[in-house]
């Protein structure tokens, strides 16, 4: 039994190794993020062939993680508003499920034990053991942890495969219709790629505050989650260790989740 358990923590550190391995490859040295201008102008010449490889890029820089803020835009500009809309959204979809896997059979363990240092994830984390499938919608919605992060730690919470799934790919359409809307108002990759994207500054002002209502009244609602299911799991804990000096501790923790639950900057998918 020994041995096996060895040999599990073996190739688990080797799994790793290899997946940071893979990162550092693709981030440093075939850099590619630098040739995402390249990609897409393949694409762009290649309707066909070239939306069944923006899925794949797009899946494969979720997963790596590489920004895709940029392919997302370049899809409304190459395929538009419906067709792009659902490219985003599917390649979006598998990265969300390669994170989730890569994390829960490999990551597991080295992620858990950074996130264990940060009041802000055990919150998260005991809001989504509470809440389940609405606090992952809640997440996407308004992520109080940026995107790309977020794939990996909630592959460690009590979330299962499927309600993880399609709660992510219903929580991201807003974000996608958004951001592919904005990319087919551009005349071509390149204005993507160096920043412009053609939007008038009425539609600008529009979605901002649209946008921020939506994000604040989503993360109202994440607080809350969180604290009500952090206060739910001290008090099991205190209940447990029959320690009624804990009631103070219960108080001033809550507290302090809270309060940096609404510090937190937020980070749009």
């Amino acid at each position: 039994m020994a041995l096996t358990k060895l040999s599990r923590n073996a190739l688990r550190v080797a799994g790793i190794l290899a997946f940071v391995a893979i990162i550092l490859v693709a981030t440093l040295v075939l850099r590619v993020q630098d040739h995402i201008g390249d990609i897409l102008d393949w694409i762009e010449a290649h309707k066909v062939a070239g939306s069944l490889s923006f899925v794949g890029f797009y899946a494969l820089f979720t997963v790596l993680p590489v920004p895709a803020a940029v392919m997302s835009l370049a899809a409304g500009t190459i395929f538009k508003l419906t067709l792009g809309s659902l490219l985003v959204w599917t390649g979006a979809v598998l990265g969300e499920i390669g994170c989730f896997i890569v994390g829960r059979l490999i990551l597991r363990d080295w992620v858990a034990s950074l996130a264990k240092k940060y009041d802000i994830w055990q919150a998260v984390e005991a809001a989504v053991e509470e809440e389940g499938w609405k606090m992952v919608v809640l997440l996407r919605l308004s992520p109080v942890i940026p995107f790309a992060l977020l794939n990996y730690m909630l592959s460690l919470t009590a979330i299962s495969f499927f309600d993880y799934t399609w709660a992510s790919a219903l929580g991201i359409i807003p974000g996608v219709l958004a951001y592919v809307y904005i990319g087919s108002l551009a005349n071509d990759v390149g204005e993507i790629l160096s920043g412009r994207t053609g939007v008038s500054p009425a539609v600008t002002i529009v979605s901002a505050v649209l946008s921020g209502i939506f994000i604040i009244a989503a993360f109202v609602i994440i607080t809350l989650y969180a604290k009500r299911a952090v206060s739910r799991r001290l008090e099991q804990e205190r209940l447990r260790n029959g320690d009624l000096e804990a009631d103070a501790d219960l108080v001033a923790r809550e507290d302090g989740v809270t309060e940096r639950l609404i510090q937190q900057p937020l980070h749009q998918a």
